[in-house]
């Protein structure tokens, strides 16, 4: 069992730049301009990087609805989101992902 746990959610419209700006993410103040989106893929990498190295491990992306002011996006669906969108996850190399 591998678990990633969620710290932020992810601005779906800024998808393609989450990996490095804070404007990719709804991130509370004492989370900003400290390089906090390379944290958060560095975390959910290297979850994917253990799950494909053992064999019929689950990969969990944790994380609920934890911002209001957010919209009903979990902090787990965006680190998928992020993951799926730069291709470090597959269901080839890794089949069991929940969130």
């Amino acid at each position: 069992l591998i678990i990633v746990a969620g710290h932020a959610v992810m601005r779906l419209s800024k998808l393609k730049t989450a990996e490095k700006s804070d404007d990719g993410w709804y991130l509370l103040p004492y989370q900003r301009n400290i390089g906090f989106p390379s944290i958060i893929c560095s975390h959910i990498k290297t979850g994917i990087e253990l799950a494909k190295k053992v064999k019929d491990s689950l990969l969990i992306f944790s994380g609920g609805q934890t911002r209001k002011d957010v919209g009903p996006l979990s902090e787990a669906a965006s680190y998928y989101f992020l993951a799926n969108e730069k291709n470090w996850i597959d269901s080839k190399t890794v089949p069991n992902v929940f969130l």
